[in-house]
């Protein structure tokens, strides 16, 4: 699948990039907002794994963005340190499929792939 990581923290993009091909997917990083919305239109992903805490918009401006836009509906996963209830209503709200707390692991890559698929099979998906 292709995958963007959408991290401000270019150690933590890198490692999650690092793991996703890995895992046999083809990922791509962007450090920011604008980075993100830009690779949404020329890289054209299945799932965005998108970091709350950003420079220039938060991770809900993007996915509202994202969501905004029309056509490919990405899967939109938050990868985030941030688990308040208030912090998981704001991502819905958003359009976030999934709320995963960080750190990036094989384990928590995996569940996010494996809701995206059963998300774009037309399956029950976790949501936030």
């Amino acid at each position: 699948m292709k995958i963007l990581v959408v991290d401000d923290y270019p150690g933590a993009a890198e490692i999650t990039c690092v793991l996703l091909r890995l895992l046999g997917h083809e990922p791509t990083a962007a450090m920011n907002a604008a980075q993100a919305l830009a690779a949404v239109e020329s890289f054209e992903p299945d799932i965005i794994v998108l970091d709350l805490g950003l420079p220039d918009k938060n991770g809900y401006a993007v996915a509202r963005a994202v969501r905004a836009r029309g056509g490919k509906r990405p899967f939109i996963a938050a990868m985030t340190g941030r688990s308040s209830t208030d912090d998981r209503a704001q991502s819905l709200a958003a359009g976030i499929d999934i709320h995963i707390l960080k750190p990036a692991s094989a384990d928590n890559l995996t569940k996010i792939i494996d809701t995206a698929r059963a998300f774009n099979a037309g399956g029950a998906a976790d949501r936030a």
